[in-house]
Order: structure tokens, then C-alpha cells, then sequence
């Protein structure tokens, strides 16, 4: 069973889910179906209840 991070860390781990939504990284490309898979699994697991 999933245990969620600790309720400190909570906002830190959204901050850096949302950095990672928005950046534009030109160095390299990343699909966005790729990016909204990751952000998805990255929400649910961030997800505290």
C-alpha cells in the first residue's frame, strides 16, 4: 500500500511538480502525452488522502 510523503514535504514535492509542468526545456523533447503521464503519476503520488 502507497504511503503518502509526509504532510512537511507536501508542498515542496507540488512546487517541484510544478516547476516541472511548466518548464520549456530546449536542450531536449519530451512528448507531451510523456510529460502529462508523468504529472499524473506524480499528482497521484503526491496525493495525501
Amino acid at each position: 500500500m502507497h504511503t503518502p510523503p509526509v504532510s512537511s514535504e507536501i508542498e515542496s514535492q507540488v512546487n517541484l511538480m510544478c516547476r516541472f509542468a511548466n518548464e520549456d526545456d530546449e536542450s531536449g523533447f519530451m512528448h507531451p502525452v510523456i510529460k502529462a503521464i508523468i504529472l499524473h503519476f506524480w499528482l497521484a503520488y503526491v496525493h495525501p488522502f
